[in-house]
Order: C-alpha cells, then structure tokens, then sequence
C-alpha cells in the first residue's frame, strides 16, 4: 500500500508539466481513494462548478453534491478548487449477536452530513482527460447516534464528455 501512495504523490508532483488551462463543461470518471466511486463534474463558467459523487463504503452507499469554487494557478496552467456541500449515506450494519445463539444482527440507518473540499486539478494537455487530488474533510450524524469526522483523501480520473 506505500509503494501505491508513492506512486500517487509522483504523479501529482509531474502532472503539472502536462496541464493546460481548464477547458471543459462536464467530466465523468472514478474517484479512487477514500471513499472509491463515480464523479460527475459540471462547470457552470470558469469560476463555478458542481460535483456530484456517487460511492461506497464498507456499510453502504453515499451520495454527495458540492459546489466548488475554481481558481486558475500560475497563469491558468492548472487550478485549485474549495468548497463544501452535502452528503446522505445509507448504512447496513451487520453483526454476530452472542445472545440469540450467534445469529446476524442487521441494523439499517442513514447518516446526514456537511462537507468541505479542497483540491488541485489538472487538464491533460490535447487529451479529453482531467485529474484531481482532494482532501474532503466532512462530519457526520447517523440515526444510531453516533458521528463521525473524517478527511477522506482521494485522487479523481474523469474523462472530459464536452
């Protein structure tokens, strides 16, 4: 797992000697990381977008919007993005109860929670290809009482459709 997090940072450290300004509508593509799943990126103009991700977790679905507010970096070679927005996740948790003779115990809920985001993006030059890396940190409160405050890491590939 370290030899895949170097492999990572080298490609963020060399991405941007192949970055162009940002020049697309919509891009669809994988999040990998934490949490993994699908992104749907709009860019409302040069300065406004909206990102919709669809993923998974170990209890169940997730599904976020954010609005993100672009800024072009070095004379529009690349940008940086921050944010924030909304998630709703469904939970499914299964476990052995000792007391009714180790039979499966499931319990389903949902989680509601706030994001931020803040990321670097780049445009593969002559290529219908887009790349980010984020952080994500968000907090969380499920049906079951409990919250979280996670960070959420992840790099995004997203094929450029206009």
């Amino acid at each position: 797992m370290k030899t895949l997090y170097k492999y990572i940072l080298l490609a963020t450290l060399l991405l941007p000697l192949l970055v162009k300004a940002q020049t697309y509508e919509h891009a669809l593509g994988l999040k990998v990381g934490s949490p993994f799943g699908i992104s749907y990126k709009y860019c409302m103009d040069d300065k406004n977008a909206l990102e919709f991700l669809a993923t998974g977790w170990p209890f169940g679905p997730r599904g976020t919007i954010l609005y993100e507010r672009l800024k072009p970096l070095n004379h529009s070679q690349f940008s940086w993005f921050y944010g924030g927005g909304a998630h709703v996740q469904l939970y499914t948790l299964t476990s052995v109860g000792v007391a009714d003779d180790f039979k499966l115990i499931s319990k389903k809920g949902l989680g509601i929670g706030a994001e931020g985001i803040i990321g670097i993006e780049y445009k593969i030059r002559n290529a219908p290809f887009v790349s980010d890396f984020t952080l994500k940190p968000n907090f969380e409160v499920t049906s079951f009482g409990q919250y979280a405050l996670n960070y959420d890491p992840s790099i995004t590939f997203r094929y450029i459709l206009k």
